[in-house]
């Protein structure tokens, strides 16, 4: 356990090391559980969730964080992780605690486990100070609880910050605090060394919760998310031997992960050995398009190979919302009441022994009034991240997910270029396979792409209604710097610029032509990438794909002749770029210029 005092420098270099280690991390959102401001004594507490700042009103008062549901319901696992991470800013207050219950503890029987030192910085760093407190537990050591127990990381209940016995420093006019001070007029220093202020009569504590997430370490080559529809495609089956009536077409799913279903017909993954999934927290299913008046409920159900079956109406999308996802938490099949819970009826039924460690089949249905309807999967992943999705209904559900692009209109044609993996709804992917010819191009084509789209990797998107592109997160895990994906690129995840090369093509406003940059080097949007066509093999059109046009592609001039410009200096060794600014070096891909000769860097 420890703490650290992280400057803004200090937290990227902290972030740096993270990604080299293959840490993956879990951030503690306010949809993994119920915050509660009145845990004790709360009157006054108060929280934002907006800013992720609380106040506790009084002093002797709690708030924090309950997990699922009823405190009499088991918490959630956290063995698997090796640290729990709190970062804070702006204490203003003293005595602030930081403590975590197991169920026992939160259902008194035994007591909490009480992070060592108080959480206050309000002496050392004042009440507007930019920089953070980093606290750490290690999960993987022991411990112990206030009464001498020892924490069950395995059953979490709750996490808590309780102002106990706090007091307020007094502040002058311009905010800073008063001090007490001797007969001389010097201040009065307590033991531990700091200053001693006044107490003002209000003991509230206000705290701002910069990042609060689990940590754990992969091993080499884990991914932090599983892809079903990737990894599982052979274990995919539909149910259409029950239906004979003529007329109907088999329901099937096409290359582009489109399923094509007939009325009442139910389809989904069927293993044929046991799966685990009981290392994630999260099944996530992410619908290609939004709901929306054509397209029937869809329901969606589990089951574990002793033949339980979860399935829950909160556990679906249909024509009543348009979310982007539909999120169940496996922590919670357990804990969930099934059917009449009415007084009449008795006690709730739980569907307590349903074994998350041998899935037998995910599979889902639909009905509606037509014949036939194209359902989209974008993704079916299973992960220890919440995403953030959609449940409500209108317009403004449209912004709701951890990337989102504006669209107005269907079949638009753009490129996308993330820093974590993620499940696409609004549009369809498609990856770059191949041109017609290597010599004298005249057509680029794509094709489409099944589940997950990789962290860094760029693909091609094309709308398949007017709302908006939203993105989910299938992981926490994110990288630095773009990858290419064969022949598509890009040189960062921020706005750039491509060097001027008859190779390079960026695509067009129409979304129909891939353009060469031919005369001067052309911005990029953030998020967006561009073709090196070096990088294509020879191809054809693919089912279900995309045909693009090329313009300007010379592949027998590797970029621009004659180049002057009157900032170049020949024989001086400094390094150019096409625009006459000196660089440090050609460690980046481009079109360089150093005395008097031209350098292509790819």
């Amino acid at each position: 356990m420890k703490k650290v005092l992280l400057t803004a420098a200090a937290a990227l270099a902290f972030g740096a090391a993270a990604t080299q280690a293959e840490t993956v991390q879990q951030f503690l959102r306010v949809t993994d559980s119920t915050f509660h401001v009145d845990i004790w004594d709360g009157e006054n507490n108060s929280f934002n969730g907006n800013t992720n700042s609380f106040t506790i009103g009084n002093s002797f008062g709690a708030v924090g964080w309950e997990f699922n549901g009823n405190w009499w319901d088991p918490g959630i696992d956290w063995s698997g992780y090796d640290k729990l991470v709190l970062r804070v800013k702006s204490v203003y207050g003293n005595n602030l605690q930081f403590r975590i219950f197991d169920q026992a503890g939160a259902a008194g029987e035994r007591s909490e486990y009480c992070y060592p030192d108080d959480l206050v910085d309000y002496y050392t760093l004042g009440p507007d100070f930019d920089e953070e407190l980093e606290y750490e537990v290690y999960l993987d050591e022991d411990l112990f609880t206030v009464d001498g127990s020892i924490l069950d990381v395995t059953d979490i209940k709750r996490v808590v910050f309780w102002n106990y016995w706090s007091t307020t420093p007094m502040l002058d006019e311009d905010g800073n605090p008063v001090y007490q001070t001797d007969e001389n007029g010097d201040i009065i220093y307590g033991e531990d060394g700091s200053p001693m202020t006044v107490a003002d009569d209000d003991a509230s504590v206000t705290v701002t919760i910069s990042a609060f997430y689990l940590e754990r370490t992969l091993a080499n080559g884990e991914k932090d998310y599983f892809d079903l529809l990737s990894e599982n495609i052979d274990d995919f089956w539909f149910s259409d031997e029950v239906i004979d009536e003529e007329g109907y077409e088999y329901s099937y799913i096409d290359n582009g992960g489109t399923l094509h279903m007939n009325e009442n017909v139910f389809g989904g993954f069927f293993f044929e050995d046991p799966q685990d999934w009981s290392q994630y927290r999260y099944l996530v299913i992410v619908p290609k398009a939004p709901g929306a008046d054509e397209l029937p409920v869809v329901d969606y159900n589990l089951a574990d190979y002793d033949d339980n079956v979860f399935s829950s109406g909160s556990f679906r999308h249909g024509v009543w919302n348009r979310p982007r996802a539909c999120v169940l938490d496996l922590d919670e099949i357990t804990t969930i009441t099934l059917g009449d819970t009415s007084e009449e009826n008795g006690d709730a039924e739980y569907l307590d022994e349903f074994n998350t460690k041998e899935v037998a089949q995910l599979y889902w249905s639909r009905w509606g009034g037509v014949s036939a309807t194209e359902c989209g999967l974008a993704a079916a992943y299973l992960s220890n991240t919440c995403p953030t999705w959609s449940s409500g209904f209108g317009d403004g559900t449209d912004s709701y997910g951890d990337f989102v692009r504006d669209n107005a209109s269907a079949e638009v044609i753009s490129t996308i270029c993330l820093p974590f993996a993620a499940a696409i709804c609004g549009a369809e992917v498609y990856e770059l396979v191949g041109t017609d010819d290597l010599e004298n191009p005249t057509e680029i084509y794509a094709a489409p792409h099944m589940g997950v789209l990789e962290q860094g990797k760029p693909y091609i998107l094309k709308t398949n209604c007017a709302r908006n592109i939203t993105a989910h997160r299938a992981g926490c895990n994110e990288i630095a710097e773009p990858e290419a994906n064969g022949a598509l690129k890009a040189n960062s995840f921020a706005t750039y610029y491509v060097e001027a090369d008859k190779n390079y093509l960026v695509l067009n406003a129409d979304g129909d032509t891939f353009e060469a940059v031919t005369d001067r080097a052309t911005r990029v949007n953030s998020n967006t990438a561009y073709v090196d066509f070096n990088l294509l093999p020879l191809g054809e059109e693919v089912e279900n794909g995309i045909i693009f046009n090329v313009s300007g592609v010379d592949p027998n001039n590797n970029g621009i002749e004659g180049i002057v410009n009157d900032n170049v200096v020949r024989g001086d060794d400094t390094i150019y770029n096409l625009m006459g600014i000196p660089v440090k070096d050609m460690s980046r891909p481009g079109i360089y210029i150093q005395n008097g000769k031209k350098f292509i860097v790819r």
